[in-house]
């Protein structure tokens, strides 16, 4: 493509310096000044858009990866008989997660349970970067007494469904 400005020499060809001759509006190529500023800002908003599903795609990516830890560490609970009532999935912000297990209140207090906790702080270790953060958390319940409504308003909006896999 011809550039917008074309510079025509002098014909002795003695002068440095050039009239500058402009392409007429008739010219397949002229674009007017709104026109560059529009394609500017049409471009700056593709841009933002790609910026946009690009960042969606990640946090989609990290989402599932905190689903997918919760999921396994609720296989690890049942594998070792830890009687819970719940796991609750929050997204704090588009990196950080926090899984919750409402875990039986006579369950957390046991000695048996140390073994369960060392081995949650082992998965956060692992799940853990400047990227990503996925916290495990345990909230004991005694006689299965909690207000999901308060769990919810502070952002423990997913739950895991053990029905699903039973």
């Amino acid at each position: 493509m011809e550039s917008l400005i074309t510079i025509e020499q002098n014909q002795d060809n003695t002068s440095l310096w050039s009239r500058v001759k402009t392409k007429s509006k008739g010219d397949d190529d002229f674009f007017t000044g709104d026109d560059v500023i529009d394609a500017y800002f049409n471009g700056s908003q593709d841009q933002l858009n790609n910026n946009k599903k690009a960042t969606l795609r990640g946090f989609m990516s990290m989402l599932q990866g905190a689903m997918k830890e919760g999921a396994s560490f609720v296989d690890y609970l049942d594998s070792h008989g830890v009687k819970y009532e719940e796991a609750l999935l929050k997204v704090k912000s588009i990196n950080r997660f926090n899984v919750m297990f409402l875990i039986d209140e006579d369950t957390w207090i046991s000695d048996e349970f140390n073994s369960i906790y060392e081995k949650s702080i082992e998965i956060e270790k692992e799940n853990i970067d400047r990227d990503y953060q996925l916290s495990l958390i345990f909230m004991p319940i005694s006689q299965k007494r909690y207000n999901k409504d308060m769990l919810s308003s502070d952002g423990y909006n997913l739950s895991y469904e053990r029905s699903k896999i039973q």
